[in-house]
């Protein structure tokens, strides 16, 4: 077992003494560094609008979302869904011109920011069209124009917790379907 160490490690220096290794690993570490660098400097916050920096934008947004954090109770959605309500009924919030109704940065940061999770997870449950979900890798987001918490009222907020556990299963329902139809189409190929 000692030779067998002996020559693996006989082989890594052979390896790290050689200049193109080296540089390779600089190379992957200066790729990581600038990923790193533009997952900050890339992404849009709501708080920027030039006059801060992407960085001081990201510590407002993250200071606004976690000034209402905790858990997502029945009194969370509730309140969740009559901001969005007193949001979408004032036209001042809005920019209305030919091309349609846009939502302004600062009416989505008093708004739904400090709601966001919740909004997200209730827009993603009450979607009846599943075309309008996608996602991003990490969270699913309805990407409608028509968002499902404009039409809840604070009482629908008592059933939220009995709505994701009916969503789970037909998205679960739905995804083993999917599953026994691709294995279908294998064997019926065979």
């Amino acid at each position: 077992m000692i030779r067998f160490f002996r020559l693996v490690g006989f082989e890594y220096k052979k390896l790290f003494t050689r200049k193109s290794t080296i540089f390779s690993l600089f190379l992957i570490a200066v790729f990581f560094i600038l990923l790193d660098i533009t997952s900050v400097t890339g992404k849009g916050y709501w708080h920027y609008a030039g006059e801060i920096s992407k960085f001081e934008a990201m510590k407002l947004d993250r200071k606004t979302i976690r000034a209402k954090a905790g858990v997502i109770d029945e009194e969370f959605i509730k309140e969740a869904i009559q901001q969005n309500a007193v949001m979408i009924s004032n036209d001042e919030n809005y920019v209305i011109n030919d091309f349609g109704r846009f939502l302004k940065n600062d009416a989505y940061i008093k708004y739904t920011l400090p709601y966001e999770k919740a909004v997200n997870i209730i827009n993603s449950i009450y979607e009846t069209d599943m075309r309008n979900l996608s996602t991003d890798g990490f969270r699913i987001f309805n990407m409608s124009s028509k968002k499902p918490i404009d039409t809840l009222t604070p009482k629908d907020a008592g059933k939220f917790y009995a709505d994701i556990n009916n969503a789970s299963v037909k998205h679960i329902n739905f995804c083993l379907i999917c599953l026994k139809m691709r294995l279908y189409e294998v064997y019926k190929n065979e």
